[in-house]
């Protein structure tokens, strides 16, 4: 999360400290090298149950749906 929001040049935020507490929990495995910054965004947070959205130049990390 912090790579795609220092690549979109956006600032990181959650949506409250539950959703921060779970991303910043969660271990990752495999690349995303092929994919773009957006591809990995939408490619990655559903498997976390996590979901995005872009607010005025920051990056808001909440819960999936």
């Amino acid at each position: 999360l912090d790579w795609v929001a220092r690549e979109r040049g956006l600032t990181l935020a959650f949506a409250d400290d539950d959703v921060a507490a779970a991303a910043n929990a969660t271990v990752l495995g495999g690349t995303t090298e092929r994919l773009t910054v957006d591809e990995a965004l939408d490619a990655v947070l559903p498997t976390c149950r996590l979901s995005y959205r872009i607010d005025e130049g920051t990056l808001v990390i909440g819960a999936a749906p």
